[in-house]
């Protein structure tokens, strides 16, 4: 599953291959900060963007708290201290099952777009709520966008002034660039924000889709999806919020921008 993981906190090489990991002394392990400075990597899109606070995140973050602490008792004469410990552990576990539900739905329905099989076993009743899942989102770009051919999984560099980012893209073609993103719940009222406009925008300017619409197809563990498209206007206004944080980026953590390919906007 290492190649539909998550982008977040990874780099690129500046011809664009992943640097998710390098070879440490003891093995193989997760590409830092200081690898990247030592190799001249790009930071990935989300890892740029993570220098924003999301709401959306920090909500997330805050109900699984209150949901742990709701549901985990507390033990006969534990000290605050190691209660909170525990309620932390325990709201950390939801979200780590919860990514990996997501990561494993999103590669579904990657492999089904590419037309490739799925590499993975999981439980018949998994295994048929993920080709639901592709199933209602087959549909859902059929009635919105029409019948498209996908380039999928395209990963990219760019540099943009001094300062170069990447990242891989889950569906493109000349008109249309879409990311997915899976979800709890209905969708009845899922709507685009901050963090949905940057990445589009990053992306599209990654891959010089200038005239391609953009939008976040949302899939739901309840087998529903739901297309939201953005209109040109966001998404401008998401290119100028990612590139004021591209740049403070850079400064922050003392980079120096390499590569080849630049591009204006």
């Amino acid at each position: 599953m290492n190649n539909h993981a998550s982008e977040s906190g990874h780099f690129y090489y500046p011809d664009g291959r992943p640097a998710y990991t390098i070879q440490g002394k003891k093995g193989i392990r997760p590409t830092t900060k200081a690898d990247a400075k030592k190799l001249g990597l790009y930071p990935s899109v989300t890892t740029i963007m993570g220098e924003a606070s999301s709401y959306g995140l920090i909500h997330y973050g805050i109900n699984q708290a209150i949901e742990a602490a709701l549901t985990l008792p507390r033990h006969e004469g534990e000290n605050s201290a190691d209660y909170i410990k525990r309620v932390r552990h325990d709201a950390k576990e939801h979200a780590r099952i919860r990514a990996e539900e997501g990561t494993a739905i999103h590669a579904y329905l990657q492999a089904r777009f590419e037309g490739k099989p799925f590499g993975w076993t999981y439980p018949n009743p998994k295994m048929e709520a993920m080709h639901e899942c592709y199933k209602a989102a087959e549909v859902e770009i059929i009635e919105k966008i029409g019948v498209q051919e996908w380039e999928c999984e395209k990963s990219f560099t760019v540099k943009v002034n001094d300062c170069g980012y990447g990242g891989k893209v889950d569906l493109y073609n000349d008109s249309y660039l879409l990311d997915i993103k899976s979800k709890e719940g209905s969708l009845d009222d899922i709507q685009l924000y901050d963090n949905h406009l940057m990445q589009l925008a990053a992306y599209q300017v990654g891959l010089r889709l200038d005239n391609a619409r953009c939008g976040i197809l949302f899939v739901s563990t309840n087998m529903t999806a739901k297309l939201v498209m953005a209109d040109g206007k966001d998404i401008n206004r998401g290119w100028r919020m990612f590139r004021a944080l591209l740049g403070y980026w850079y400064s922050k953590y003392k980079f120096e921008g390499v590569g080849q390919k630049e591009v204006t906007k």
